[in-house]
C-alpha cells in the first residue's frame, strides 16, 4: 500500500502515455539505431480502479541521459519498485 501511495503521490497517473524522440531531435533518433540497443520501458500500474500505462522509447536511468524528456519522478518510481522487488 505504501508503494501504491508513493506512485500516486509522484503523479504517475498524470504522466503522458508515451515518451519518444521528437522528429527534429537527431541525437535521440540516432541513439535508437546505435549499439548497445536502446531498450524501451513499458510500465503498467493498477491501483484500485485506476490503471495507467507509460511507454518510454529510450530508458536507461543510471547509464544514460533522459533522451526523451520523461518526468524525473519516473526514475523515483522505478527505484522504489526495484527496492521492493529486491527485498
Amino acid at each position: 500500500m505504501k508503494l501504491a501511495q508513493y506512485i500516486i503521490d509522484l503523479g504517475f497517473f498524470d504522466f503522458k502515455s508515451s515518451y519518444d524522440c521528437t522528429e527534429n531531435d537527431a541525437a535521440c533518433n540516432e541513439r535508437l539505431t546505435t549499439n548497445p540497443v536502446a531498450l524501451p520501458l513499458q510500465l503498467t500500474i493498477t491501483v484500485g480502479e485506476r490503471k495507467s500505462k507509460v511507454y518510454v522509447a529510450v530508458y536507461s536511468a543510471k547509464s544514460e541521459k533522459n533522451w526523451v524528456n520523461y518526468p524525473s519522478n519516473l526514475d523515483k518510481i522505478m527505484a522504489a519498485i526495484y527496492s521492493v522487488v529486491e527485498k
